[in-house]
Order: structure tokens, then sequence, then C-alpha cells
């Protein structure tokens, strides 16, 4: 039995090197000779460096090493992750390099992941951020809290923010009352978060 996932997306990109953003596809012949291009350009680039060290014996290693390279780089380039919907080799790169989770649309299509935080960030980060902040308005006098909408990163609520705004602490407020306004309030940001992000601001 087959699981869910999306068959179809893999044999579209099965066998295929994609180059991102250039947005140069090959597959068939038209790979290989890419992949016999790359080799030669390996061995000259690698091969030349190294003769100065192990003289004829250098074109041999640089042989080996660019066709490490070609195999490792070519079976990531043509292995689709199930999570992201895309190539191995670019899902490395975003989780890696760059350190966002990303999700990809059905056009390929990247968005980042986003978070609704019941605070104004940096203020009030991790879990229970109501109840901190109410707390804080009993013993400190605190006056305002707010909710922030973020991308998501590799910490804690530390993501870029997309979009903030305060909430007021009512003298007479109590924890349930504070709560409803908050969520008030991520109700009237999210639809405008997630215009924005669609619109790629």
């Amino acid at each position: 039995m087959r699981s869910a996932y999306n068959y179809t997306l893999v044999e579209r990109h099965k066998q295929k090197l994609y180059i991102p953003y250039v947005g140069l596809e090959f597959s068939g012949w038209t790979m290989l000779i890419c992949m016999l291009l790359g080799v030669l350009v390996g061995m000259i680039v690698i091969g030349v460096p190294l003769s100065l060290i192990f003289g004829d014996y250098a074109y041999v290693i640089a042989l080996v090493i660019t066709a490490i390279i070609e195999t490792v780089v070519v079976t990531l380039v043509t292995e689709i992750d199930r999570e992201s919907g895309k190539n191995k080799l670019l899902t490395i790169y975003y989780r890696s390099v760059k350190r966002y989770q990303l999700i990809y649309d059905d056009k390929g299509k990247r968005h980042y992941l986003s978070n609704l935080h019941p605070a104004y960030l940096p203020e009030y980060q991790g879990l229970h951020a109501i109840e901190r902040a109410f707390s804080d308005h009993q013993t400190q006098g605190k006056s305002q809290t707010g909710v922030t909408i973020h991308y998501v990163d590799t910490g804690l609520d530390t993501g870029p923010a997309i979009l903030q705004k305060h909430v007021p602490i009512y003298p007479d407020d109590t924890l349930e009352t504070l709560e409803q306004r908050i969520h008030a309030c991520e109700h009237e940001l999210y639809p405008q978060a997630l215009k924005q992000i669609f619109k790629g601001e």
C-alpha cells in the first residue's frame, strides 16, 4: 500500500538536475553531458594545483575527488525531501546554512514558517507569556504587553518580526480578560501577516 507521499512530485523531479535561481533543469543525455563537463572542469581546477605536489598522479586523484563530489551532488539534487517537497541539496542549504525552516507550495515557491506569540517580543519569550505579563502587572505595575507574529528560526522566539502590536493591561484586568484582549489582537493581526507573507514583503 502506498503512503500519502506525493509520488507525482517525485516522478517530476526524478533523474533531473535542477540549478536553482538560474532556472535550468537537465535530464537524460543533457545531464550526462553536464556531468562529463563537470569532471573535465574538476580535473582542471583540482588537478592543476595538485600536480605541483603529486606530479602525474594528481589528475587521477582529481578525477576521483570530482567523481565523488558529482555523485553526492547529483544524488542530493535528484532526491526529494518529504517535508519541503524540494530536492535535498536545497533543503540542506536552507536548514543548515540559512537556518530557516521552509514550506514549498505546489508551484515551488518557498515560504518561511511563521509563529504567533502572545507578547511583544523580545519580551516574554517562551511559554506562559500572558501569565508572566499579568504577574508583572500585579507585582510591578506593568501597563502593556502585546502580540508578535514572526518568522521561525532556530532560536526561541527570536525570528524576525512580521507584525507587532501592543495590548494594554488595565488596572481592573483579570488573567481571563487579558487573555481575551490578546486573543482578539491575534485574530486581528494574523490575517494581515498572512497577506504580507504571501505578497513576499
